[in-house]
Order: structure tokens, then C-alpha cells, then sequence
């Protein structure tokens, strides 16, 4: 079955090849892609997915792990190992995190759980064939990059392939580089891919945190000090630009240094040269620095609090850090990573994850990033009551609440219509009770909760006939 797809102005239509035993789905989703301008092509089961595959390429297989006959790894494999498809996306009614992780160690870009939400679909469609010009040895020479130089970058996520590849072309140039993102997103893990994969890689590699050095003690800790240069110098001490020459000095949360070191840190990048508190001989150094921040420095730079002319030049290479909710078929992979690791270091045995965990995890918005991640996972394992699979309830309440307001972006039309007047009503008195009974019937505390006064939840109560609350 093929439906006929609307003109693209921009050029063909990219095609897509939808595999799964379930005619009624296989109807949905090539309406929605097909609506959506995209060239939809469908198979009943792996057997036919696979002469379709023979017979013409496309550039992304969607294909349902779970079929009889012949199952969605073959076809994927088939697809993949013969360049008919150029991209993979998988579902599964599974749901398991083994199962997520297989797939994409496999060559899948990215995995939706059934049943399918079109909203979702549609974000792992374009976001996977808007990275498909990658094809699958680049991708497979990438992560065997990453694996060599820095195996601590857990996930496959195009933004972050894009990622190592960038390091890997400028590693060797000695140029400086700044990379930005918000907290948690792995800044200090790319100075560290940085370093050692240059040949700076057999030089010390020394790190700095801007924000944790009380400022009048910063100078000395990164220039060092004669003794006797002020209270409390007893004897004469090298800095970390000392100790990181002929390697990198990573600067964390540059934003945050003095604007009178600023300055002097200019001078140093400019000369490769720097004095000692307390000393006026300047001494050589070749260092190649890193600098991290979670700040807008440009802004920085208009407001006065940040130099422009060190701006540029610690900017020469920019590393924008996605966040963890960009990369989000990089969640299951993290995610039964940190398990593993957690229950090793913990001496705890946890099976694997319900589906239903599965879905909270990859739906939430992870504020924090993967350092959120790491810690969410190394709490619930440890305070896990027994052993077996992760479910519900071994989540903390702040995460399973949060799943249930995302849940809400999930609502669908249906085939046949809706009341929405009435709708809304049944929506407007679920939310309305759920907070009643979080606030214990505390009115004042549910009244917050729904961002209402409290005179206006007891007259919503009236309107919506909840006068038992």
C-alpha cells in the first residue's frame, strides 16, 4: 500500500517504509507521516518489509520489533547491512529497557513505545531524517572514535555524533575552545575528549572550577605565588597554568571570573606568558585552555561582566552541549548504564524496567540533565525495597508527579470526534481532585497547587459539583 505524498517545494519527498503486523496501525501512522509531506510506504509483517526493502531504498525504515515470522531486528539488520534504508526507528509494545538499548546498539536512531503518540513520532521523524545524511559506517567510525577516547560519553544521538566529530578534527590544532550548555550536560567530558585525543594527550591535563575559588585567592590559585606575596604564603607555589604546561588548563564556569583577572588572563592567552603573584619576571607556559560555561556570554559581554576581546578569544572552536531532552533516544541507553553501574557499586539487583518506567523517564524533562539522570537512578536503586524490575512505585514522588502533567500533552482527537466543552469539564475535575487529595484536602494547598485562589477553588468545586470535597 502507498499513499500519495503532497509536493515538496524544497526537492523529493524523503520516503518513509512503515513495517508492522497491525493493519489498523499501519493505517494511522502512514496518514499521519503521509499528512505530514513525506513519501509512506507500508508492509504487513517482516517478510513483505523486506521485498519492499529489495525492491527500492528509503530513507527511514519504522519498523515494530515485535512481529511473528520474521522480527523487526532482522528486517532493521537486513536494512542497514544492505544500504537499503538510510535510517532506523523502532517500536515496541516490549517497552523494556534491553530491548530499547539492543535496538540502538544495533543501528536504530532513536525507539518509540506502543501505543505510538503522533506528536512523538513525529519529533523522532524529523529529528532522525534531518541527521540521515550520516550514514551508517560514519556512524560506526564515530562511536568507535568515542569509544577510544572518551568511553564516558554514553549515547549515539546524532547531536552528540556531530559532537565527537567536531573534537576529533580540531583535537590536534592546539586552538582554544569554548563549549556551552547547561549544567549537567558533560562540558567537563569534552575537555577531556579534547585532551586526550591530541598529542598534548601525554601532558597533564588540569582543571579549574572559576565558581568554587573565592576570588581574591584565584590569581594565586591559577598564576601561583612567591612567598611571602601575602598573608599566609609561607613558601613559594606554582599554579595550575604552571602545571598544565605542554598540556590543557579546562576552565569551568568562566563565566564567573573576576573582571580585574580577566584582564590579566587576556595577556596570558596572547603572550603564552604569565607572573606569579608576587613576582615580576614572567615565566613561559604553552597551554591550550578549555573553557566551560552554563552562562550566556555574549549577554555577559553586553552587561559589562565579561570581557569581549577574551570572549573571542577563548572562543575560537564553539561546542554547543545538547540537553538531555535533544538526545532523547539516548535515555534508555543511559539509563540502564547508570543502573548497572549502581547496582555493582551498591551490591543491588535490579532485572530490568516496567514500560510504564520507561515512558516516565523518556517523557520527563530532565532540568538537571544527565547529572540529573545519574543521581535519580543511584537513589531509586538504593532505596528499592526488593529486588526485580523498577516500577512505579520505587519512583520518587517529584518524578512520577512530573510524568503525570506530560502525560496531558499526550491527548488526541479521536477518529470519531469530541465534546470539548465536556472534555475540558472531565479534564478540569480530574486535575482539580488530584490535587485535593496531594494537599490531604488542604483547599489553600490545592488552591496552589492549580495556580487558583482559594475563593476561586470553592466556587469551581460548586461549578463542577464536588461539593463532597
Amino acid at each position: 500500500m502507498t499513499s500519495t505524498n503532497r509536493d515538496n517545494k524544497s526537492g523529493p519527498a524523503q520516503s518513509i517504509l512503515i513495517v508492522d503486523d497491525d493493519a489498523a496501525i499501519l493505517k494511522v501512522l502512514d496518514r499521519g507521516l503521509s499528512s505530514l509531506g513525506y513519501h509512506v510506504q507500508t508492509a504487513t509483517g517482516g517478510v513483505d518489509g523486506i521485498k519492499r526493502l529489495d525492491s527500492k531504498p528509503v530513507d527511514l525504515l519504522l519498523v515494530d520489533l515485535g512481529m511473528p515470522e520474521i522480527d523487526g531486528f532482522s528486517v532493521m539488520k537486513h536494512g542497514l547491512s544492505k544500504g537499503r534504508c538510510r535510517s532506523v526507528v523502532v517500536f515496541t509494545g516490549q517497552g523494556t529497557i534491553p530491548v530499547a538499548v539492543e535496538a540502538m546498539r544495533a543501528g536504530a536512531a532513536d525507539f518509540l513505545t506502543k501505543p505510538v503518540d503522533q506528536d512523538d513520532l513525529e519529533r523522532a521523524v524529523k529529528r532522525v531524517l534531518g541527521a540521515a545524511g550520516q550514514s551508517a559506517l560514519h556512524i560506526k567510525e564515530r562511536l568507535a572514535w568515542r569509544d577510544t577516547y572518551c568511553p564516558e560519553f554514553i549515547g549515539e544521538d546524532p547531536k552528540m555524533l556531530e559532537i565527537f566529530g567536531i573534537i576529533e578534527r580540531i583535537a590536534d590544532t592546539g586552538c582554544h575552545v569554548l563549549v556551552s550548555g547547561p549544567s549537567g550536560t558533560g562540558k567537563e567530558l569534552v575537555a577531556r575528549a579534547i585532551h586526550r585525543s591530541s598529542k598534548r594527550r601525554d601532558k597533564p591535563l588540569v582543571a579549574v572550577n572559576c565558581a568554587a575559588i573565592p576570588r581574591e585567592l584565584m590569581e594565586s590559585e591559577i598564576f601561583g605565588h612567591a612567598k611571602g606575596a601575602f598573608t599566609g604564603a609561607g613558601e613559594r607555589r606554582d599554579g595550575k597554568f604552571a602545571a598544565a604546561d605542554g598540556g590543557t588548563l579546562f576552565l569551568d564556569e568562566i563565566g564567573e571570573m573576576d573582571l580585574t583577572l580577566q584582564g590579566k588572563f587576556l595577556r596570558v592567552i596572547q603572550e603564552q606568558e604569565f607572573t606569579p603573584v608576587g613576582e615580576t619576571k614572567p615565566r613561559k607556559a604553552n597551554v591550550r585552555i578549555v573553557s566551560a560555561t552554563n552562562q550566556d556570554l555574549l549577554k555577559n559581554c553586553r552587561e559589562g561582566t565579561f570581557r569581549e576581546d577574551l570572549y573571542y578569544r577563548l572562543n575560537v572552536i564553539p561546542i554547543q552541549m545538547p540537553t538531555l531532552v535533544e538526545r532523547p533516544g539516548d535515555i534508555p541507553i543511559l539509563l540502564q548504564y547508570f543502573i548497572d553501574r549502581s547496582t555493582k557499586r551498591h551490591d543491588r539487583f535490579v532485572s530490568g524496567v516496567e514500560d510504564e518506567v520507561l515512558k516516565i523517564f523518556v517523557s520527563y524533562g530532565w532540568p538537571g540533565n544527565v547529572r540529573e539522570l545519574e543521581n535519580m537512578v543511584e537513589r531509586i536503586v538504593i532505596l528499592k525495597k526488593e529486588e526485580g524490575h523498577l516500577h512505579r512505585g520505587d519512583l520518587p514522588p517529584a518524578l512520577s508527579h512530573a510524568s503525570e502533567a506530560g502525560n496531558l500533552g499526550g491527548v488526541q482527537l479521536p477518529e470519531e470526534g469530541i465534546n470539548i466543552k465536556k472534555a475540558l469539564e472531565d479534564l478540569e475535575s480530574k486535575l482539580t481532585i488530584d490535587a485535593l487529595r496531594r494537599s490531604n484536602g488542604n483547599k489553600a494547598q490545592a488552591a496552589e497547587l492549580l495556580g487558583l485562589k482559594r475563593t476561586t477553588l470553592i466556587e469551581r468545586l460548586k461549578r463542577l459539583g464536588l461539593t463532597e470535597y
